[in-house]
Protein backbone atom coordinates (compact mmCIF):
# COMPACT_ATOMS: atom_id res chain seq x y z
CA UNK A 1 0.00 0.00 0.00
CA UNK A 2 1.45 3.32 -1.38
CA UNK A 3 2.59 5.49 1.98
CA UNK A 4 0.08 8.70 2.79
CA UNK A 5 1.93 12.10 0.83
CA UNK A 6 1.74 13.49 4.32
CA UNK A 7 4.61 10.98 5.38
CA UNK A 8 6.99 11.28 2.67
CA UNK A 9 6.30 15.33 1.82
CA UNK A 10 9.09 15.67 4.50
CA UNK A 11 11.56 13.55 2.70
CA UNK A 12 13.75 13.39 -0.18
CA UNK A 13 14.91 16.90 0.97
CA UNK A 14 18.73 18.12 1.30
CA UNK A 15 21.04 21.32 1.25
CA UNK A 16 21.13 23.91 3.65
CA UNK A 17 19.78 27.30 4.38
CA UNK A 18 22.25 30.59 4.67
CA UNK A 19 21.56 33.64 6.01
CA UNK A 20 23.56 36.65 6.07
CA UNK A 21 22.99 39.21 8.69
CA UNK A 22 23.98 42.82 7.55
CA UNK A 23 24.09 46.43 9.31
CA UNK A 24 23.82 49.50 7.73
CA UNK A 25 24.61 52.84 8.88
CA UNK A 26 23.34 55.97 7.70
CA UNK A 27 26.28 58.48 7.08
CA UNK A 28 24.01 61.24 6.38
CA UNK A 29 20.42 61.76 6.30
CA UNK A 30 19.39 58.98 3.61
CA UNK A 31 15.71 58.96 2.06
CA UNK A 32 14.90 55.20 1.64
CA UNK A 33 13.10 53.16 -1.43
CA UNK A 34 9.32 53.43 -0.19
CA UNK A 35 9.57 49.32 0.16
CA UNK A 36 12.94 49.06 2.09
CA UNK A 37 14.16 45.12 0.65
CA UNK A 38 15.18 46.86 -2.24
CA UNK A 39 17.75 48.37 -0.16
CA UNK A 40 19.05 44.88 0.29
CA UNK A 41 18.63 44.23 -3.47
CA UNK A 42 21.06 47.43 -4.19
CA UNK A 43 23.88 45.28 -2.19
CA UNK A 44 23.06 41.99 -3.75
CA UNK A 45 23.71 43.59 -7.38
CA UNK A 46 26.67 46.05 -6.17
CA UNK A 47 29.18 44.32 -4.17
CA UNK A 48 31.25 41.74 -5.52
CA UNK A 49 31.41 39.86 -2.11
CA UNK A 50 27.62 39.46 -2.90
CA UNK A 51 28.35 37.85 -6.65
CA UNK A 52 27.30 34.28 -6.04
CA UNK A 53 23.92 35.10 -3.65
CA UNK A 54 23.12 37.43 -6.76
CA UNK A 55 23.67 34.73 -8.75
CA UNK A 56 21.21 32.14 -7.10
CA UNK A 57 18.86 35.15 -6.45
CA UNK A 58 18.87 35.38 -10.65
CA UNK A 59 18.28 31.52 -11.37
CA UNK A 60 14.71 31.20 -11.42
CA UNK A 61 11.85 33.88 -11.63
CA UNK A 62 9.61 32.59 -9.62
CA UNK A 63 9.69 30.96 -6.12
CA UNK A 64 13.09 32.70 -5.96
CA UNK A 65 15.15 30.54 -3.47
CA UNK A 66 17.12 33.73 -2.11
CA UNK A 67 14.59 36.12 -0.10
CA UNK A 68 15.63 39.47 0.84
CA UNK A 69 14.20 41.39 3.77
CA UNK A 70 12.76 44.98 4.51
CA UNK A 71 15.06 46.85 6.38
CA UNK A 72 14.89 47.04 11.03
CA UNK A 73 15.03 49.96 12.65
CA UNK A 74 15.19 48.59 15.97
CA UNK A 75 12.39 46.49 15.79
CA UNK A 76 10.34 48.03 13.65
CA UNK A 77 10.32 46.94 9.49
CA UNK A 78 10.73 50.22 7.16
CA UNK A 79 8.21 50.39 4.27
CA UNK A 80 5.63 52.66 3.24
CA UNK A 81 1.97 52.58 3.10
CA UNK A 82 -0.54 54.63 1.50
CA UNK A 83 -1.75 56.12 4.80
CA UNK A 84 2.22 57.09 5.36
CA UNK A 85 2.73 58.27 2.17
CA UNK A 86 1.37 61.72 2.48
CA UNK A 87 4.39 62.36 5.13
CA UNK A 88 6.93 62.47 2.51
CA UNK A 89 9.36 60.11 1.66
CA UNK A 90 10.89 57.18 3.68
CA UNK A 91 13.97 58.54 5.29
CA UNK A 92 16.56 58.24 8.43
CA UNK A 93 18.51 60.06 9.65
CA UNK A 94 22.47 60.18 9.95
CA UNK A 95 23.76 58.00 13.06
CA UNK A 96 21.29 55.35 12.49
CA UNK A 97 21.53 51.47 12.35
CA UNK A 98 19.59 49.28 10.05
CA UNK A 99 19.39 45.65 10.30
CA UNK A 100 18.34 43.52 6.95
CA UNK A 101 19.02 39.76 6.15
CA UNK A 102 19.75 38.14 2.89
CA UNK A 103 18.85 34.02 3.37
CA UNK A 104 19.01 31.30 0.50
CA UNK A 105 18.26 27.65 0.29
CA UNK A 106 21.20 25.38 -1.40
CA UNK A 107 21.11 22.32 -2.60
CA UNK A 108 25.27 22.10 -3.36
CA UNK A 109 27.95 23.55 -1.34
CA UNK A 110 26.99 26.46 0.61
CA UNK A 111 30.56 27.47 1.27
CA UNK A 112 30.81 28.10 -3.17
CA UNK A 113 27.57 30.44 -2.61
CA UNK A 114 28.52 32.22 0.19
CA UNK A 115 31.82 33.45 -1.13
CA UNK A 116 33.64 36.29 0.38
CA UNK A 117 30.35 37.50 2.53
CA UNK A 118 31.53 36.43 5.59
CA UNK A 119 34.21 39.63 5.84
CA UNK A 120 32.10 41.98 3.11
CA UNK A 121 31.81 45.93 4.18
CA UNK A 122 31.73 49.07 2.11
CA UNK A 123 29.41 51.32 0.99
CA UNK A 124 26.35 51.36 -1.02
CA UNK A 125 26.49 53.43 -4.77
CA UNK A 126 24.69 56.40 -5.68
CA UNK A 127 21.39 57.43 -4.33
CA UNK A 128 22.19 55.17 -1.45
CA UNK A 129 25.65 56.22 -0.83
CA UNK A 130 24.49 57.68 2.56
CA UNK A 131 24.32 53.98 3.79
CA UNK A 132 27.26 52.20 4.52
CA UNK A 133 27.38 48.13 5.14
CA UNK A 134 29.22 45.36 6.76
CA UNK A 135 28.17 41.63 7.19
CA UNK A 136 27.75 40.99 10.97
CA UNK A 137 26.54 36.96 10.83
CA UNK A 138 26.54 34.28 8.41
CA UNK A 139 24.28 30.97 9.59
CA UNK A 140 23.95 27.99 8.48
CA UNK A 141 21.29 25.91 8.81
CA UNK A 142 20.71 21.97 7.33
CA UNK A 143 17.07 22.04 5.47
CA UNK A 144 16.51 18.60 7.43
CA UNK A 145 17.14 20.00 10.77
CA UNK A 146 15.14 22.90 10.00
CA UNK A 147 11.85 23.21 12.93
CA UNK A 148 10.24 26.08 14.03
CA UNK A 149 8.45 24.67 17.27
CA UNK A 150 5.29 23.43 16.38
CA UNK A 151 3.88 20.76 18.01
CA UNK A 152 0.37 18.75 17.98
CA UNK A 153 -1.98 20.15 20.66
CA UNK A 154 0.22 23.27 21.50
CA UNK A 155 -0.24 26.37 20.70
CA UNK A 156 1.73 28.59 18.16
CA UNK A 157 1.83 32.53 17.33
CA UNK A 158 2.46 33.37 13.20
CA UNK A 159 3.52 36.77 13.57
CA UNK A 160 3.22 38.69 10.18
CA UNK A 161 5.98 41.30 10.25
CA UNK A 162 5.51 43.19 6.69
CA UNK A 163 2.04 42.31 4.44
CA UNK A 164 1.32 38.72 3.82
CA UNK A 165 0.33 38.51 -0.04
CA UNK A 166 -1.94 34.98 -0.53
CA UNK A 167 -3.42 35.05 -3.34
CA UNK A 168 -6.92 34.49 -3.50
CA UNK A 169 -6.46 31.38 -6.34
CA UNK A 170 -4.08 29.64 -3.79
CA UNK A 171 -6.98 27.41 -2.45
CA UNK A 172 -8.04 26.29 -6.05
CA UNK A 173 -9.32 22.46 -6.15
CA UNK A 174 -6.68 20.83 -8.62
CA UNK A 175 -9.31 20.28 -10.82
CA UNK A 176 -10.08 23.70 -12.04
CA UNK A 177 -6.59 24.82 -11.41
CA UNK A 178 -7.10 24.98 -15.99
CA UNK A 179 -10.79 26.40 -15.86
CA UNK A 180 -11.66 29.61 -16.97
CA UNK A 181 -13.55 30.04 -13.89
CA UNK A 182 -10.20 31.22 -11.82
CA UNK A 183 -8.76 33.14 -14.29
CA UNK A 184 -9.58 36.58 -13.05
CA UNK A 185 -7.39 39.33 -11.34
CA UNK A 186 -5.23 38.82 -8.67
CA UNK A 187 -6.42 38.93 -4.82
CA UNK A 188 -5.15 39.03 -1.77
CA UNK A 189 -6.88 37.24 1.06
CA UNK A 190 -6.89 39.99 4.08
CA UNK A 191 -7.93 36.90 7.11
CA UNK A 192 -4.87 34.59 6.29
CA UNK A 193 -6.71 31.13 7.18
CA UNK A 194 -5.23 27.89 8.32
CA UNK A 195 -5.48 26.47 4.71
CA UNK A 196 -4.25 29.40 2.97
CA UNK A 197 -1.11 29.52 5.50
CA UNK A 198 -0.43 25.96 4.96
CA UNK A 199 -1.24 25.83 1.67
CA UNK A 200 1.37 28.62 0.96
CA UNK A 201 3.87 27.12 3.44
CA UNK A 202 3.27 23.36 1.58
CA UNK A 203 4.09 25.43 -2.01
CA UNK A 204 7.19 26.83 -0.75
CA UNK A 205 8.62 23.61 0.40
CA UNK A 206 7.48 21.96 -2.42
CA UNK A 207 9.74 24.72 -4.82
CA UNK A 208 12.42 25.24 -2.79
CA UNK A 209 12.96 22.41 -0.37
CA UNK A 210 11.99 19.40 -2.68
CA UNK A 211 12.92 21.17 -5.73
CA UNK A 212 9.74 20.58 -7.71
CA UNK A 213 9.81 22.57 -10.74
CA UNK A 214 6.19 21.99 -12.00
CA UNK A 215 4.29 23.26 -9.64
CA UNK A 216 1.06 22.66 -11.72
CA UNK A 217 1.18 18.88 -11.37
CA UNK A 218 1.65 19.04 -7.96
CA UNK A 219 -1.15 21.46 -7.03
CA UNK A 220 -3.16 18.65 -5.49
CA UNK A 221 -0.68 18.69 -2.30
CA UNK A 222 -0.67 22.28 -1.24
CA UNK A 223 -4.75 21.71 -1.83
CA UNK A 224 -4.92 18.58 0.34
CA UNK A 225 -3.06 20.27 3.74
CA UNK A 226 -4.85 23.52 3.14
CA UNK A 227 -8.08 21.52 3.20
CA UNK A 228 -7.06 19.48 6.08
CA UNK A 229 -5.61 21.97 8.45
CA UNK A 230 -9.32 24.31 7.76
CA UNK A 231 -10.26 20.86 9.36
CA UNK A 232 -7.14 20.10 11.99
CA UNK A 233 -6.02 23.45 12.98
CA UNK A 234 -8.28 25.65 15.58
CA UNK A 235 -7.81 29.60 15.10
CA UNK A 236 -7.62 30.37 19.49
CA UNK A 237 -6.66 33.98 18.31
CA UNK A 238 -5.42 36.72 16.19
CA UNK A 239 -4.77 40.33 15.77
CA UNK A 240 -4.77 41.41 12.19
CA UNK A 241 -4.57 44.80 10.17
CA UNK A 242 -4.85 45.23 6.58
CA UNK A 243 -2.06 48.34 4.97
CA UNK A 244 -1.65 49.13 1.70
CA UNK A 245 2.24 48.94 0.68
CA UNK A 246 4.21 50.70 -1.40
CA UNK A 247 6.94 48.81 -3.37
CA UNK A 248 7.93 51.31 -6.19
CA UNK A 249 5.92 53.27 -9.41
CA UNK A 250 4.83 51.71 -12.28
CA UNK A 251 5.29 52.68 -16.01
CA UNK A 252 2.84 55.31 -16.11
CA UNK A 253 4.50 56.95 -13.17
CA UNK A 254 1.90 55.45 -10.80
CA UNK A 255 2.35 53.81 -7.50
CA UNK A 256 2.94 50.18 -7.06
CA UNK A 257 1.15 49.16 -3.84
CA UNK A 258 0.23 45.58 -2.99
CA UNK A 259 -2.68 45.01 0.48
CA UNK A 260 -2.32 42.30 3.00
CA UNK A 261 -2.10 41.80 6.86
CA UNK A 262 0.06 42.47 9.35
CA UNK A 263 0.07 41.58 12.96
CA UNK A 264 -0.68 37.85 14.39
CA UNK A 265 -2.57 34.72 14.37
CA UNK A 266 -2.35 32.17 17.04
CA UNK A 267 -3.05 28.57 15.92
CA UNK A 268 -3.35 25.19 17.25
CA UNK A 269 -2.53 21.94 15.64
CA UNK A 270 -5.02 19.41 16.45
CA UNK A 271 -3.61 16.05 14.42
CA UNK A 272 -0.03 14.26 15.22
CA UNK A 273 -0.02 13.96 11.22
CA UNK A 274 -0.74 17.19 10.41
CA UNK A 275 1.84 18.98 12.98
CA UNK A 276 5.45 18.16 11.90
CA UNK A 277 3.84 18.97 8.09
CA UNK A 278 3.37 22.85 9.62
CA UNK A 279 6.59 22.61 11.63
CA UNK A 280 9.06 22.05 8.94
CA UNK A 281 7.04 23.69 5.84
CA UNK A 282 6.71 27.58 8.66
CA UNK A 283 10.13 26.56 9.87
CA UNK A 284 11.35 27.03 5.88
CA UNK A 285 8.81 29.94 5.36
CA UNK A 286 9.90 31.77 8.62
CA UNK A 287 13.39 31.88 6.87
CA UNK A 288 12.64 32.32 3.32
CA UNK A 289 9.23 34.53 3.73
CA UNK A 290 5.75 33.31 2.89
CA UNK A 291 3.54 34.08 -0.24
CA UNK A 292 4.00 36.45 -3.58
CA UNK A 293 6.66 39.05 -3.46
CA UNK A 294 8.63 37.59 -0.08
CA UNK A 295 11.56 37.95 -2.07
CA UNK A 296 11.82 41.46 -1.66
CA UNK A 297 10.45 41.07 1.99
CA UNK A 298 6.45 40.96 2.03
CA UNK A 299 5.27 37.83 4.07
CA UNK A 300 7.87 38.38 6.72
CA UNK A 301 7.03 35.75 8.98
CA UNK A 302 7.87 34.29 12.75
CA UNK A 303 6.51 31.75 15.03
CA UNK A 304 6.70 31.62 19.07
CA UNK A 305 5.35 30.99 21.36
CA UNK A 306 2.33 32.90 22.83
CA UNK A 307 2.81 33.87 25.96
Amino acid sequence: MARPFFHTLLEGVGGFVVSVSVRFTALRDVVLPPFTGRVLKTLLHASPCMEALRGLYASRPTQRPVRLTALRLGWRRLYQTVDSAGRGPLRVRAGSTLRGVVSAIVRGDPFAVVGDAGGCSGRLPAPLDGLSFEVEEVKLETVEGLTAGVRAGEEFKLVIHTPLLLDTKLMTPPVLVDSSLVKVGQAYRLLPTPSYIAAAAVRLWLALARGERDLKAESWIPYAVGRLSDVLVAEVDYKLKPVTAIYGRAGDGGLRKARGPVGYVILKPLSDRLAPILDKTLALAQRLGLGKSRAIGFGEVEVQKPR
